[in-house]
C-alpha cells in the first residue's frame, strides 16, 4: 500500500530519493487512496508504531535478502544502473541507508546484521580488498 505513490511518480532508487520524491509520492498516494485508507497509509510514513515499523522493516530488508540469494554481478549491476553505487560502495551503502530502520527489534537488527556480513563477502567494501 505505501508504494501506491509510485504509480503516478515511478519507483525511484532507496539510494537516490530525495525528501522532495517522498512528498510527491506521499500527495500522489492520497489521492489515490480512498479516504479510509489515509491513516494507515500515514501511520506507516510516520513510523510511531510497532507495526509500522515492523511493515518497514519488511520493506527494507527484502531486497537485501535477495541480493544474498542473487549472483553478484547481477546485483552490481543493477546497484550501479539504479543506485549509481560503485561495486566497493553495495555493502556498506546498504548497511548505512538501511540498518536504521532495523534497530527497533532485536530480531530485525540480528538478522539485517548476519545479511551485511554476507554482503560484505560477496560483495567486499574498497577498503577490505
Amino acid at each position: 500500500m505505501h508504494d501506491i505513490g509510485e504509480l503516478i511518480h515511478g519507483d525511484k532508487n532507496v539510494f537516490i530519493k530525495q525528501a522532495q520524491d517522498e512528498v510527491e509520492e506521499t500527495t500522489a498516494a492520497l489521492g489515490l487512496l480512498d479516504e479510509r485508507h489515509h491513516d494507515l497509509y500515514l501511520e506507516f510514513e510516520a513510523q510511531e508504531t510497532n507495526e509500522a515499523k515492523f511493515a518497514k522493516s519488511i520493506d527494507k530488508i527484502a531486497p537485501d535478502i535477495l541480493d544474498v540469494l542473487t549472483d553478484r554481478r547481477v546485483t552490481t549491476e543493477r546497484l550501479q544502473y539504479f543506485a549509481k553505487l560503485e561495486s566497493g560502495d553495495i555493502a556498506l551503502a546498504i548497511e548505512a541507508k538501511k540498518s536504521p530502520h532495523m534497530q527497533w527489534s532485536t530480531f530485525f537488527r540480528s538478522f539485517h546484521a548476519d545479511l551485511i556480513t554476507n554482503l560484505k563477502e560477496i560483495l567486499p567494501p574498497k577498503d577490505s580488498k
